[in-house]
């Protein structure tokens, strides 16, 4: 009996050797990874690594494009809604009246605890 394998578009077993599948004419190999992601008529360019599918037949997507099935946005939107930390900490170091470096480093050797050189494992 010839070894066999399963075409990845429509499931029918066929022979090892053959190159098409008899029942969908998939060529081995012929799977598209250019990413699929489309605005307004134009495709990305990149070629796609990542797929919502386990099978691996696509659809392909690039690392930029990944978000349209992982329902998330896209990073440039998330980024530049992220907090500013310099401001939180501007605002924090404001409300505790520490306002010159003096006040902050007397502040951080009042709260934080001391570290006995002795007792340091590095």
């Amino acid at each position: 009996m010839p070894r066999m394998k399963t075409c990845a578009n429509c499931a029918t077993r066929y022979p090892y050797a053959d190159k098409q599948c008899p029942n969908c004419a998939k060529t081995v190999g012929s799977i598209e990874t250019r990413c699929v992601f489309n605005d307004h008529g134009d495709q990305c360019w990149r070629r796609g690594s990542l797929s919502p599918n386990t099978n691996g037949s696509g659809p392909w997507y690039c690392s930029d494009h990944a978000w349209v099935f992982l329902g998330g946005e896209p990073d440039h939107r998330k980024r530049s809604a992220e907090p500013d930390i310099a401001a939180e900490a501007a605002k924090y170091c404001g409300e505790l009246g520490l306002d010159t470096v003096e006040k902050m480093k007397a502040f951080v050797k009042l709260n934080l605890p001391r570290i006995d050189k002795r007792s340091a494992k590095v």
